[in-house]
């Protein structure tokens, strides 16, 4: 028999030890029950040290120098002294040196800005956004020319699905949205684009930017308007929805309605400060 407790050898009659009265266990036994925590303790151990040592050596190693991600960092840091020694060394007198932004900031030799679109202000700007100084794409036949200048009338077949885009395809063609100016243009770019027809164009005429506040898309030039009543009899513009936004031909006696663009028609009316006879 075997004392688990004080590991002395006992003689197989005995219960208990004689020496610390632990009861007594057959040798196989006790090696089973008493002995696999200390060799699995023992193996944990083990396990622990070697992790302890991995994780040292990486971090020691990183701070000397002889693991390849410290050589990249080390690298990293010559380039970055490098960079900054170059930016700070400036000049042989001590002035730290600027790049020549002469070119960027647009001017010419003499130090002057030199006249681009970026400089434009005013009523520059106006004309050039008007189509003024852009080459007009006018169509060779359909159009109206009237007090000088040019209309024609485009619909969504040429890609357009807003009001907005309508007035950037007549910005790109070299001209804008129509500006109804007096009772006169009006008529003639009605019979012309509607021919009687009941909601047939759209104009260069909104509130979009703010409810109510209608203004042209030449910057307010026309004040003139020509609102029409519906078949309820209520007057012209009425927001009847939060869409309706632009001006259109509407009527067949050339008044105007408020209207959401694509609702009723795709159709609107490109003008040009030109007519062809005067670009030939």
């Amino acid at each position: 028999m075997y004392c688990p407790k004080c590991h002395a050898e006992r003689p197989e009659t005995g219960r208990f030890c004689s020496n610390c009265g632990t009861e007594l266990v057959p040798f196989g036994r006790s090696a089973k029950k008493y002995h696999w925590p200390v060799v699995l303790l023992s193996v944990l151990c083990i396990v622990c040290a070697a992790l302890l040592v991995v994780l040292t050596v990486y971090l020691v190693g990183g701070e000397w120098g002889f693991l390849p991600f410290a050589e990249d960092q080390e690298l990293t840091a010559v380039e970055n002294v490098g960079a900054q020694t170059e930016t700070s060394s400036g000049t042989e007198d001590g002035t730290a040196a600027l790049p020549d932004t002469t070119e960027d900031a647009g001017q010419d030799a003499s130090g002057k800005p030199e006249e681009t679109d970026e400089t434009l202000t005013g009523e520059e700007e106006t004309t050039a956004n008007s189509g003024d100084d852009l080459e007009c794409d006018i169509p060779e036949s359909g159009t109206l020319e009237y007090g000088g200048h040019t209309y024609y009338v485009f619909d969504g077949s040429v890609g357009v699905t807003s009001w907005e885009e309508a007035q950037l395809y007549c910005e790109q063609r070299g001209g804008y949205l129509a500006v109804i100016n007096d009772q006169e243009e009006n008529d003639a770019l009605h019979e012309y684009a509607c021919g009687g027809r009941h909601t047939c164009a759209f104009f260069g005429y909104s509130d979009s930017i703010s409810e109510d506040v209608w203004e042209w898309v030449d910057g307010d030039s026309s004040s003139y308007e020509n609102w029409g009543v519906n078949a309820l009899g209520e007057q012209q513009p009425n927001s009847d929805s939060h869409k309706e936004d632009y001006a259109e031909f509407s009527y067949e006696d050339g008044t105007w309605n408020d209207s959401e663009f694509g609702y009723d028609t795709t159709r609107f009316i490109c003008e040009w400060n030109t007519v062809r006879s005067e670009e030939s």
